[in-house]
């Protein structure tokens, strides 16, 4: 299982990250709440330790988390949004909010998730 520790570095790394690629302090704040909201849920709905890996690409910033051993497919990160009045279940909805692309697919090692924002300039 994720520590609070390893949990609070992930944070830090993503919101250093993000500022250091020109976001501003608002938006390195909503790639953090949105990755922090994937990792969430994969600690809560799979085996509670998912891989982060945060890159900077040509004109974007993104965080894909892995979550290995993955659930058979069709399980996992959904297209669902859900349904905003409800109490839980709206963690794709809160992504897609903050985040300018949310992807999802099966691979080899596992279910990935990745946000991703455009950076200017």
């Amino acid at each position: 299982m994720m520590s609070a520790a390893t949990a609070g570095e992930m944070r830090r790394s993503v919101h250093a990250t993000a500022i250091g690629a020109g976001c501003t302090q608002r938006r390195a704040d909503a790639l953090v709440l949105a990755a922090w909201e994937a990792i969430v849920n994969a600690i809560e709905h799979g085996t509670g330790e998912p891989v982060v890996t945060i890159s900077r690409g040509p004109g974007r910033l993104s965080v894909q988390i892995l979550e290995p051993l993955a659930p058979p497919e069709g399980a996992g990160w959904g297209d669902d949004l859900g349904d905003p009045s409800a109490v839980r279940g709206r963690g794709r909805l809160l992504m897609r909010m903050l985040a300018d692309e949310v992807r999802t697919w099966h691979g080899p090692a596992g279910l990935y998730l990745e946000l991703a924002v455009r950076l200017r300039g």
